[in-house]
């Protein structure tokens, strides 16, 4: 993965709890206002998947009526972040010369900038408050979503969650065929299309290296399940783009 954000990486799947706790504060903070939140993007694909990602900007999801909320909790704390308006990383919108106006990827979302310069390691260099809403998510509805279950030493607040796997990929999904922002990127389908590619290498063909659907490996067979049937054409096309699970 390239990005000119964070070059904090983690092993997967032995992640140190105190690094997470860390890199979570910021979620954590939001659980102290009573703003529940779930964390998408590269740390959802880590935690969630054992994607072995760098993790780039923390993508964090509110619902829509706590965005303002969530952005003044930020950015009145104790935490380096500021309102990013103008200095916002590259691929977070289409180049000039296919955008003359530069669409945000995300145009409903709040950047939220790193003041420190460089930023700590355990920090991210952006935070993107999204309401709920782009991502076709629901933060109360707990079906879709988990607790940070993995570091029970870290103790993380139950309303800080992540997505249920299944859950993740229709979102990824919904979000790609049916944006509920009415807006289409390059730079957002991109970025939307390599979360689900790496969900399909580690979370899909990691133990499957076979072809035939009916001999998938049980929980292989169980996500593929669980996603939504509208849906499954679409992942089924990605999972055999290569035309064998080999590929992968």
């Amino acid at each position: 993965m390239s990005d000119s954000d964070d070059e904090y990486c983690h092993e997967s799947p032995a992640h140190v709890a105190e690094s997470w706790k860390d890199r979570l504060q910021v979620p954590c903070l939001l659980a102290q206002r009573e703003i529940p939140c779930l964390v998408f993007g590269e740390d959802a694909l880590s935690l969630v998947f054992h994607v072995p990602t760098v993790l780039f900007s923390l993508h964090i999801l509110v619902a829509d009526k706590h965005v303002g909320q969530a952005v003044e909790a930020i950015t009145r704390s104790s935490f380096p972040y500021k309102i990013n308006t103008d200095h916002l990383i590259p691929n977070y919108n289409d180049p000039i010369i296919v955008d003359p106006d530069q669409t945000k990827a995300y145009p409903n979302s709040i950047h939220l900038r790193n003041t420190n310069e460089p930023a700590d390691k355990h920090q991210s260099s952006q935070i993107i408050i999204h309401p709920e809403t782009h991502f076709n998510f629901i933060i109360d509805d707990y079906k879709l979503s988990t607790s940070v279950f993995m570091f029970p030493e870290a103790l993380f607040p139950e309303s800080v969650r992540l997505p249920q796997r299944a859950a993740m990929v229709d979102s990824i999904i919904d979000s790609l065929l049916d944006p509920n922002s009415g807006v289409v990127t390059i730079v957002g389908s991109r970025e939307l299309r390599r979360w689900l590619a790496y969900i399909i290498v580690y979370g899909i063909c990691r133990d499957s290296k076979i072809v035939v659907a009916e001999q998938l490996h049980p929980d292989t067979q169980e996500l593929i399940n669980a996603v939504k049937v509208e849906n499954r054409p679409f992942l089924e096309a990605w999972k055999y783009s290569a035309g064998k699970w080999e590929s992968c």
